[in-house]
């Protein structure tokens, strides 16, 4: 890949993300339905191969993240693997996360209790939101205001009306948007969409939805054993 510039870099190309636990990105296309779109699976390696090396400091992706508890702590740890990103600011109401995330970063960022002062700042890129949901619709329209690009975390918003309101924020703003579904951008999922819209199937009439998930935050326990 020919070597391109931060700017060029942000708004041609991706936001420096997280696909399947590891980075990943996204851009706006033509063939997306909106603006908010999940990223490829093979992206992480965009972000690699656009500075070899480390990155200097004009090639470096700087960010504020905005939310940081769990999800959050576990996003920026993520981001900050990539030598092309810098943050260089969090947002959080409460000071034991945001001390937590700051001391993260080497105490490099600046902490935020309210994070429209953090979009306020000029030198910041884009922004991780990972506040808890009902923020989402939001921080994401602020952000785009501000000239800031976004990672949003599912689910992007609660009702239809906030997420058109988000998607005409990002198109008229210009802005490089993405939403942290990015398991929907794997091969499989992939596959699975191809394999219901070739017709093999038949017509689908009815859908199962299973969450059998036992992690949240150290597990919520089994039923104990009784006979049958």
């Amino acid at each position: 890949m020919r070597d391109v510039s931060r700017r060029k870099f942000l708004h041609l190309s991706t936001l420096a993300g997280l696909s399947a636990g590891v980075g990943a990105s996204c851009t706006t296309s033509s063939q997306s339905s909106g603006a908010f779109q999940v990223a490829r699976a093979d992206a992480p390696n965009i972000a690699a191969s656009v500075a070899p090396g480390r990155a200097t400091p004009n090639e470096k992706i700087t960010l504020g993240f905005i939310g940081v508890a769990g999800r959050g702590m576990y996003l920026l740890d993520h981001f900050m693997r990539h030598d092309d990103v810098e943050v260089l600011a969090i947002s959080d109401v409460y000071d034991v996360n945001m001390a937590a995330a700051i001391e993260r970063t080497g105490g490099k960022a600046q902490g935020y209790h309210d994070f429209r002062d953090l979009l306020e700042r000029q030198d910041i890129d884009a922004v991780v939101c990972a506040t808890p949901p009902h923020w989402h619709p939001l921080v994401s329209i602020m952000a785009c205001e501000a000239g800031k690009d976004i990672y949003c975390e599912k689910p992007m918003c609660f009702t239809p009306i906030e997420g058109q309101a988000m998607l005409k924020a990002a198109r008229l703003n210009h802005r490089i948007t993405q939403v942290g579904t990015q398991i929907h951008a794997t091969d499989n999922y992939h596959h699975v969409v191809d394999i219901v819209q070739s017709g093999i199937l038949g017509k689908i009439s009815r859908v199962h939805c299973v969450l059998n998930m036992n992690d949240a935050p150290h597990g919520l326990g089994n039923v104990p054993n009784t006979p049958p």
